[in-house]
């Protein structure tokens, strides 16, 4: 209404039609409708640059449309629009003001989903610093570019400085949001996975535990968020040699999985063979059945049968199949997202 009074008001290019179309963008990019918002934003930029040339409005509206065009996996295009904004917020406002460290954070996220990650681990490196400076290491966007930072260091390979920050990060979290937060499990769980990956299992494994006991409590038994983290708990205990309760937890996971997904799932199919390899060492007549259940070439006729049901023997699934979608992956619904 606001929008439609305001060009009844003023010319379609008038900067209070322009904040407007800009508003109603935003909704629209919050409510996930990417395309009505990218259309808005598209018209925006254009008038901006031909009407008032390169100032702060123009480069937020630039920024927004980064955002928004990233929200629906254009990001190369997303990368170019964050570059020409910040280079153009540096210029005018300095690369400490809060507006050039807003887009530089989204820069660099954007820098690290297209796997360059030196430039994005100096992009993060800058607003990181700059945010603790100006708004404190507690401020939620201080914490989020050290969060970015600790993911590109990790994917970079450079476990032990990704240790270091995520020990910075969890401390934080803690003293912010407390000891059950989802934000300090997410960052305890990827702590967790850096120290298996560098073969401190027994730490993992601690951690694991930690963040099992926080999710359960936060989301229940049965949430994929559960079951992702308490199969990642299965696999370093079973790379402990301490395969009974890796056995248990596999099992766990797998009758969930099965209720949920359905046994043809391929993540119903990752959880049941990794069960099979572990039970080799406590029960391998389980196990030897187990796996023929798994083969996709098994006949009906003879499958086995035992005091445990495993279900029909498991084939590839569609994509199109029930959950086909659904990853069992901790990481997955924890990610921050570069929002307008």
């Amino acid at each position: 209404m606001e929008l439609a009074s305001s060009r009844t008001r003023q010319n379609n290019d008038h900067p209070e039609c322009l904040d407007c179309m800009n508003g109603l963008a935003r909704v629209l990019h919050e409510q996930g409708k990417y395309g009505e918002a990218e259309t808005l934003l598209r018209k925006v930029l254009k008038t901006r640059l031909a009407k008032m040339g390169e100032d702060t409005s123009t480069y937020e509206t630039m920024r927004r449309l980064a955002a928004t065009v990233l929200a629906q996996g254009q990001s190369l295009e997303a990368e170019k629009l964050y570059r020409q904004a910040v280079q153009g917020l540096n210029g005018m406002l300095g690369n400490g003001h809060a507006d050039t460290l807003v887009c530089q954070r989204g820069l660099a996220s954007v820098l690290h989903r297209n796997g360059k990650l030196e430039e994005a681990e100096i992009a993060y490196k800058r607003c990181y610093s700059g945010f603790k400076t100006r708004l404190g290491l507690r401020h939620s966007r201080t914490i989020a570019a050290l969060e970015g930072l600790a993911a590109v260091i990790r994917d970079a390979g450079k476990l032990e400085d990704a240790e270091l920050l995520y020990e910075r990060l969890s401390s934080i979290l803690l003293s912010v949001y407390g000891e059950n937060s989802p934000e300090l499990l997410s960052a305890v769980g990827h702590h967790a996975s850096i120290l298996r990956d560098q073969g401190k299992l027994a730490e993992a494994e601690d951690l694991y535990r930690h963040v099992l006991n926080g999710i359960i409590q936060l989301y229940g038994e049965e949430d994929m968020l559960t079951l992702s983290c308490r199969n990642k708990l299965a696999a370093v205990l079973q790379q402990q040699g301490k395969f009974a309760e890796s056995s248990l937890l596999f099992r766990a996971t797998s009758d969930s999985l099965i209720k949920q997904l359905g046994v043809e799932h391929p993540e119903t199919r990752k959880v049941l063979l990794a069960l099979a390899i572990v039970l080799k060492e406590v029960n391998p007549v389980e196990a030897s059945l187990l796996f023929q259940s798994l083969s996709p070439t098994q006949p009906k006729r003879s499958r086995p049968s035992s005091s445990r049901t495993y279900g029909k023997p498991v084939r590839p699934s569609s994509s199109s199949g029930h959950g086909a979608k659904t990853p069992l992956d901790m990481s997955a619904s924890f990610r921050r997202h570069v929002t307008a």
